[in-house]
């Protein structure tokens, strides 16, 4: 198979058995999913590997919420900014979501999946694409979404291997996903936490102060390590120490 007359196709072995082929595949991407520690290199890394198969020359990771059920553009390769603005969200109720429920790989002209295609001669460029649904335990989690500037139609062998990597990275998808929501509820906590006007400290099971809410350090003039050495008892007069105590043992 070429690209052009005598340019054959980069990233992979047309020659290679499938299962040679799936295996390799398999192996890299195993390899993109253990070069880091943080989640979302490794998801770029991810989405690298998966553009070197071949033809496919740009794409997107997408996460489906899971409370309400929008589409978001993650992690990106090659696309241009335009497109992202138009691109980058989805509602439940939008074409592109109803692709993904039926949790079927969907191949085809790019302008057949979406209004939203702008101008610009990168984009205009984009001939065939494909949409992969990522599922982990039964349901749609993401969508791997793929285009090519070369080929109208996505090669048999091309779609084999973005399917195998489909079928790999669900449970690694659905990992980061959950990190991300709980890295969101944190941060939600803490911004609740630093918001309340009235003094509030938090203490660890041993009765030591862990943290402290912004209010609490600024109206009595400590940091955050200054109060956390104080302790509970140095807030208060030796007179007081048995009402600390007692009020802590009451807590735990």
């Amino acid at each position: 198979m070429y690209e052009s007359e005598n340019e054959p196709v980069k990233g992979v072995d047309v020659n290679a058995p499938v299962s040679d082929r799936l295996l390799r595949i398999q192996r890299d991407i195993g390899i993109a999913l253990c070069s880091s520690s943080n989640l979302l290199t490794n998801l770029e890394l991810l989405l690298e590997t998966t553009l070197n198969i071949g033809v496919i020359d740009c794409g997107g990771i997408y996460f489906v919420d899971e409370d309400t059920d929008e589409i978001y553009l993650v992690m990106q390769k090659n696309l241009s900014e335009e497109f992202i603005r138009r691109n980058s969200h989805y509602g439940s109720d939008s074409p592109q979501h109803a692709v993904l429920e039926k949790g079927l790989p969907l191949y085809g002209a790019c302008f057949e999946f979406t209004d939203k295609i702008p101008s610009d001669p990168f984009t205009k460029g984009m001939l065939g694409c494909g949409i992969l649904p990522i599922t982990y335990g039964g349901k749609v989690v993401a969508s791997l979404n793929v285009a090519s500037h070369s080929h109208d139609i996505l090669p048999s062998e091309i779609k084999d291997s973005l399917e195998a990597i489909a079928v790999q990275i669900g449970g690694f998808i659905a990992r980061i996903r959950s990190e991300m929501k709980l890295e969101k509820r944190q941060k939600d906590l803490q911004t609740l936490f630093e918001s309340i006007e009235d003094l509030f400290f938090v203490l660890d099971i041993e009765g030591n102060i862990i943290d402290a809410n912004k209010k609490t350090l600024d109206r009595l003039g400590y940091t955050l390590e200054e109060f956390c050495k104080l302790g509970p008892m140095g807030l208060h007069s030796k007179k007081y120490h048995g009402e600390v105590i007692k009020a802590i043992e009451e807590v735990h």
